[in-house]
């Protein structure tokens, strides 16, 4: 196994997702507009009102399912992002902002934005999980759908970048057979 991200105390899961991917406590976040680079957001926990140059934020008014209200995050988005992206895929522009819509503005945005670090914050499994739990029927057709959507944002990316995968609940391993009809794990 390679190295682990360790938390700061106290642990608070908003900040830690911001943690997870760029490898530095939450007081050095804002590093990238620092360096006169750019950055995207799409979902991405804790930013709203976050220094980020393109952002479609996470943001719960109404919800469904791993799917959030894009008129609520249309508000607290860069001003006329919405549009830019609905312009360029008109099926952008619906109610629900799920993983589908999702990778069409990562997709947008690596084409006309070319921002030098874009996080994508894919939420549908992680919904269903809590729903019907690891391992359902509709868990793994969801997983499935997922690698199909992060396989469209890999075929999109420009040469010479780094890609990078993050799951924020961790690894797992299976210590026991499970009983009949039931996944059970452990934190590995």
């Amino acid at each position: 196994m390679g190295e682990r991200v360790v938390g700061e105390v106290p642990a608070i899961t908003r900040p830690a997702h911001t943690t997870l991917p760029t490898g530095v406590p939450p007081s050095m976040h804002g590093s990238l507009r620092r360096k006169g680079l750019t950055s995207a957001a799409i979902n991405g926990p804790v930013t709203v009102n976050a220094p980020v140059t393109w952002n479609l934020p996470e943001y719960f008014e109404k919800r469904q399912g791993g799917a959030m209200d894009l008129g609520a995050i249309r508000k607290y988005a860069t001003a006329g992002l919405v549009e830019e992206i609905a312009a360029a895929f008109p099926s952008f522009a619906q109610q629900w902002m799920d993983d589908r819509t999702r990778t069409l503005a990562a997709l947008f945005l690596m084409e006309r934005k070319q921002p030098d670090f874009l996080a994508v914050h894919l939420v549908d499994l992680d919904a269903e999980e809590h729903d019907t739990g690891p391992f359902s029927a509709a868990s793994n057709a969801i997983l499935e759908y997922t690698d199909e959507l992060i396989g469209r944002i890999l075929a999109a990316l420009p040469p010479e970048t780094v890609f990078g995968l993050v799951a924020d609940h961790g690894l797992w391993r299976w210590t026991r057979s499970p009983p009949e009809g039931r996944k059970h794990f452990t934190p590995g």
